[in-house]
């Protein structure tokens, strides 16, 4: 009797460990984001609770990889968010509903600040903490999919800055939108780092952006940092890890596969049969070259207000490992902001920046 209940409990062990092993194995997810009508490209598919998240393409087609019991987000600007468990689906089409604007929401201008509802240009904006969620190097790269007529294309390399198109491509300025930080224009921001940004307003239009003049003509990007409240000494440090890795690799056949192909080719053609009997590799050179790259950004700032003087000092520290085999990249950046209201009409505004890359 005692032999088999020691039988009986080592098979519901066993039992166990494989309906775990089951639950937790990852299923690739396919489907199509529409409005009810046409597809929406540019939407963001995450898996829920991690950094793991893909886009939709031109079409509104999305592929990612999600455990089975996973639940798969999907957000656009504009649209209510929609959540889906997974379970054993592995086709998983979804109809995005338009939602209302918030009218009370204020928006950096040229100008200054106004509500949204007194607004009559074409501007977006973007939350920091929206940005600081994903693990990029870059903040531009995590406005991917969250502003319409927002093109953001990343290189996939170490520490590279993606390109970025306001409403497509003119021939003003290499094309590139105009960064304004805290009032000062900036040619770029690589200096910045997500955990830094308090909002983005994006300027898509002439009206909105008139105040630019000509170097507004491809759109403006207004960022807007992070400060203390008046009579506050803030001290925060945040960290953010996650992987990048590409996910449609081309599709190639083995060496077999090839001489198949290859011997095919020369039947129809009457060619004599080739000679393999030097040729001995079997290598895909994708699998070579291409890894998982391993993102991790940390951030210590030390900020104060007196409501005469504020000031801001943040250390970020950023590393990156590209999708490509021994392409990295690492940097430190030291940021100390310092701003003095001599009186109500005039302000000393001072940046320090140092960068070891």
């Amino acid at each position: 009797m005692k032999r088999i209940f020691t039988k009986l409990t080592l098979l519901v062990a066993f039992c166990i460990l494989t309906v775990s092993a089951a639950i937790a194995q990852n299923v690739t997810v396919s489907g199509k984001v529409t409005d009810g009508k046409l597809p929406i490209p540019g939407a963001g598919v995450t898996v829920k609770g991690t950094t793991t998240a893909t886009v939709t393409n031109a079409d509104g087609n999305y592929t990612i990889s999600v455990p089975s019991n996973g639940t798969l987000v999907f957000t656009y600007l504009g649209f209510n968010p929609r959540e889906v468990v997974v379970g054993t689906q592995t086709s998983i089409n979804i109809s995005m509903t338009a939602s209302t604007q918030d009218l009370e929401q204020v928006v950096v201008t040229g100008y200054g600040t106004q509500r949204r509802r007194d607004l009559t240009g074409a501007i977006a904006s973007v939350s920091g903490e929206e940005i600081a969620r994903q693990p990029n190097i870059s903040p531009l790269a995590s406005l991917q999919g969250k502003v319409a007529g927002l093109t953001v294309v990343n290189s996939g390399g170490a520490g590279s800055q993606p390109v970025i198109r306001i409403r497509g491509i003119s021939s003003t300025n290499s094309a590139s939108p105009l960064f304004v930080v805290d009032g000062l224009l900036q040619d770029n921001i690589d200096y910045l780092n997500a955990a830094d940004i308090e909002s983005v307003d994006l300027l898509r239009d002439a009206s909105s952006s008139a105040i630019y003049g000509n170097r507004g003509a491809n759109g403006v990007i207004a960022i807007t940092t992070k400060r203390a409240a008046i009579g506050q000494t803030r001290i925060n440090f945040t960290t953010n890890v996650g992987t990048q890795n590409i996910t449609d690799l081309i599709d190639v056949v083995d060496a077999a596969g090839f001489r198949t192909l290859y011997d095919r080719q020369l039947a129809n053609i009457n060619a004599a049969p080739f000679d393999y009997s030097g040729y001995t590799g079997n290598t895909n050179w994708q699998e070579q070259i291409i890894q998982n790259g391993a993102i991790a950004n940390n951030n210590l700032s030390f900020s104060t207000n007196n409501g005469k003087s504020n000031t801001l000092i943040n250390l970020g520290h950023n590393y990156q490992d590209g999708v490509l085999k021994y392409n990295t990249f690492e940097r430190f950046v030291l940021r100390i902001n310092q701003e003095i209201n001599l009186n109500e009409n005039i302000k000393v505004i001072a940046y320090y920046i140092f960068l070891y890359i």
